[in-house]
């Protein structure tokens, strides 16, 4: 039986450093579902004007905008912000989402999906989408699921406990799932190895941006980048079509 949604509060937070494509497409793909009062989002201190002037273009206000410091990229500095966001709103009756920048929580009907699921916590099953060697680097013109056909599927690192209704504690990178189970009817989808291109860019915004990154948040050598996309390439499967011929991004 659906629930009554009048009194459903929902949150959705995210750690956001920079405006670009991958910022574009989780606002819009997340605004499908959810209204702007429902994002909250972890600003970097270095940027936080830059950013939240973005996020002001894509109709969010200040209200939902909180500045965090941060010198690293890669290690879990921003772990007790986001352990407290999450047991802030759990504690005020929330519903709370929390996602990386590059994660795309994927149902076709995500927000009555949530809202009609008993379970406190639900965790996806993890999807990395992998650009195959044979297809072109992404358009940012057009949808990705236009434009990639792989992934892997991998429920070790990339399965999170996403969407929580009670207390958490995350350890390091957010890979702890407890005793949860990982669900087969939604998907936490990173999108960001979908595109070497798109990992360069990043990587040169990061290496302005923090005193410090890990080798994967730092590489700019194109070939480099190609070696760890084989590393994944050994394991590629094709999307499966309900994600693929849905085109929500």
């Amino acid at each position: 039986m659906k629930k009554h949604t009048d009194d459903i509060k929902i949150k959705i937070g995210t750690y956001i450093d920079r405006s670009n494509i991958i910022s574009d497409i989780f606002i819009n793909y997340y605004l499908k579902f959810f209204n702007h009062g429902e994002f909250h989002f972890l600003i970097l201190d270095k940027n936080f004007d830059g950013v939240s002037n973005y996020l002001k273009t894509k109709g969010f206000s200040e209200d939902s905008f909180e500045m965090v410091n941060n010198s690293h990229i890669g290690v879990p500095i921003l772990l007790g912000k986001q352990n407290s966001f999450v047991n802030h709103f759990t504690s005020k009756g929330f519903i709370v989402i929390y996602v990386d920048i590059d994660e795309i929580l994927y149902h076709t009907d995500l927000r009555n999906y949530i809202i009609n699921n008993d379970s406190d916590f639900i965790t996806p099953k993890g999807v990395v989408i992998i650009p195959d060697i044979t297809e072109n680097i992404i358009n940012k013109d057009n949808k990705i699921l236009n434009q990639r056909s792989f992934c892997v599927f991998d429920d070790e690192y990339h399965s999170k406990v996403t969407v929580l209704k009670s207390n958490y504690t995350w350890g390091g990178g957010r890979h702890n799932k407890n005793d949860n189970k990982i669900s087969e009817d939604i998907f936490l989808i990173d999108i960001g190895k979908c595109c070497p291109m798109i990992m360069i860019e990043n990587n040169i915004i990061s290496n302005n941006l923090y005193s410090k990154s890990t080798d994967r948040y730092s590489i700019t050598e194109e070939i480099k980048i190609n070696d760890i996309l084989n590393g994944w390439r050994n394991s590629l499967t094709k999307l499966p079509t309900y994600i693929t011929d849905s085109k929500l991004f």
